[in-house]
């Protein structure tokens, strides 16, 4: 097996970028080609599996075009959805198990979630987080990273994913010293 062949495509995305910042969904009139714009823009970066935050379960206004059917399932079997807190979502074109939303010690609106999937014969576990956004990264976001590190640190295999609301690269240096 070549080096390719043993990859996995992730992406992680805030789907904060689909609403106009008010209505938290598209026009409708304006949905049907945004919609196609963004099949197009999965499908010409061809991952694996997404982690999603701020997860709407429709992508318009009317609630006419649920996203999971309109938007993913042309490409990702496997849909796995949650809008408690900060909804979070994972599709994948591998089954995966044990998916479970846990909240954060710091506030129970910020969460992460957790799955299992099997890449090219390794169990791997899937982390999707949505972190706090206060600019003082003690405040929350540090305990935040630590509790995704002790779940980590279960793992064999780990994938972390999210919006972890950084304001600094050096925020990352906690997952660095960990390795």
């Amino acid at each position: 097996m070549n080096t390719q062949e043993k990859r996995i495509r992730v992406a992680t995305m805030n789907y904060g970028l689909w609403n106009d910042g008010v209505t938290k969904y598209v026009e409708d009139e304006k949905a049907a080609a945004v919609l196609e714009r963004w099949k197009q823009m999965l499908a010409d970066h061809n991952a694996d599996m997404i982690a999603g935050q701020e997860y709407l379960p429709f992508f318009d206004r009317s609630n006419q075009m649920p996203a999971d059917e309109c938007l993913f399932s042309f490409l990702y079997p496997y849909q796995y959805s949650t809008t408690t807190g900060h909804g979070k979502n994972l599709v994948s074109g591998t089954v995966c198990t044990d998916f479970a939303v846990r909240s954060f010690s710091t506030d129970k609106n910020r969460q992460y979630t957790k799955a299992h999937t099997v890449v090219r014969g390794t169990r791997v576990c899937i982390l999707n987080a949505h972190c706090s956004l206060e600019p003082d990264f003690t405040v929350h976001r540090q305990t935040e990273f630590e509790e995704l590190l002790h779940v980590m640190n279960e793992e064999e295999h780990v994938i972390l994913m999210g919006d972890f609301n950084a304001y600094s690269v050096s925020e990352f240096e906690l997952f660095q010293k960990a390795g």
